[in-house]
């Protein structure tokens, strides 16, 4: 199989799993969802085996890094800001008050996993 080929599987199986959750999440169901995901996952990885030729090169995976560090940096900025003024100005407001407290929490715990995963890779480079 060549690139190609790969590239329309993966968007055909990408449309075909929006379809899907789009109506299970309609219909109130997390079942037909969940397991198209793991089907969805499973056949990429097997159609991607399949490929003959280089699918992603140490270019691609630089660029990837450098965009998920300014996505995480910029989502840690807003998320921050937004996530202050939500829980400070919402103190009378219980619902602004616990969604201030969530914007604040996925912050922690983005910036505890990407300090932990750092850590990792520093020590896994050493050796």
């Amino acid at each position: 199989m060549n690139k190609k080929t790969f590239f329309i599987i993966r968007m055909a199986t990408t449309a075909f799993l929006a379809a899907i959750v789009a109506v299970s999440v309609n219909y109130g169901n997390w079942y037909l969802p969940v397991s198209a995901i793991i089907a969805a996952f499973i056949l990429l990885y097997f159609t991607k085996t399949k490929v003959k030729g280089v699918v992603a090169d140490e270019r691609d995976y630089k660029i990837a890094g450098q965009a998920s560090y300014l996505a995480m940096t910029s989502y840690t900025v807003v998320a921050t800001i937004t996530g202050l003024i939500v829980y400070i100005s919402g103190r009378d407001n219980p619902v602004m008050f616990a969604v201030g407290n969530v914007l604040l929490y996925s912050v922690l715990f983005l910036m505890l996993t990407y300090s932990i995963l750092f850590r990792i890779y520093v020590k896994r480079g050493r050796n």
